[in-house]
């Protein structure tokens, strides 16, 4: 536990103004008894953190940073601090197999892991806070691949913050999203050998890649589902049905 020196008199929950950051969500809130400043916890980054704004169209200003994040609050008696419950997560990658159970090593958290067809290797990536699986776009990191036999791990693409990706049927090839110099989400395709540098799919904006049955990728952008071929040709609409969240593609053409 920790206590967080308010600036204020105290709090009373109450109000249902609109406040705090644009994204993310608030887990808690409360006002000061004059009524002229909340205090709130929020997740824009991924973590939670501690925010104050003031009512009701003051700039939102963030009380706490770091590694740890904060959650809940309970106003001291004096009114003139927050206790608040501080933690810090981190994201560990393990095996189970015939030789039992251990740890791959990740210098960070690890997330988002996806086996290689054949089961000898494990593609994941390492962030630098470990956040849900709902906000993986908020937190990219560095693609790698780690041969379970020998331990040895790899990057497999360099100077890329992938947000997500998806690994071809045939295990040779990796889709990745991670932002362009426009700071668009821009899709590239990697060979897992590094036999060759990443090539951007072109004239494609998009998230959530994944590869669909005929080798092409299915991707969402905005609220929709789009197919493409890897050289950028066949754009078209995959699904006539708005599509907020891609998690998987199946075998087959028309499933998902």
């Amino acid at each position: 536990m920790a206590a967080v020196p308010l600036g204020s008199n105290g709090w009373h929950f109450g109000g249902a103004a609109s406040l705090g950051p644009l994204t993310g969500s608030c887990t808690a809130a409360a006002w000061s008894r004059d009524g002229k400043w909340m205090y709130f916890t929020a997740n824009p980054g991924g973590v939670n953190h501690i925010f104050r704004q003031r009512f009701p169209d003051g700039q939102v200003e963030q009380v706490t940073a770091g590694p740890t994040e904060e959650e809940g609050g309970a106003i001291s008696p004096d009114g003139r601090s927050l206790v608040t419950a501080v933690a810090m997560q981190n994201g560990a990658l393990w095996i189970h197999d015939a030789k039992g159970e251990r740890p791959i090593a990740v210098e960070g958290n690890g997330r988002n892991p996806k086996f290689i067809p054949g089961g000898k290797r494990l593609c994941y990536l390492v962030v630098k806070e470990a956040t849900s699986k709902f906000a993986w776009f908020r937190n990219p990191g560095e693609l790698r691949i780690a041969d379970l036999e020998s331990g040895r791990s790899e990057s497999v693409v360099s100077g890329f913050e992938v947000h997500d990706y998806d690994i071809s049927r045939d295990g040779k090839q990796v889709v990745i999203e991670a932002i362009g110099k426009d700071g668009k989400h821009r899709l590239w395709i990697a060979q897992l050998d590094r036999s060759s540098p990443p090539a951007q799919i072109p004239n494609v904006e998009g998230a959530q890649p994944r590869f669909g049955p005929s080798g092409e990728v299915i991707f969402r952008h905005a609220e929709s589902a789009f197919r493409v071929r890897l050289n950028g040709t066949g754009l078209q609409k995959a699904f006539e049905q708005p599509v907020y969240l891609l998690w998987g593609v199946s075998p087959d053409v028309s499933g998902s």
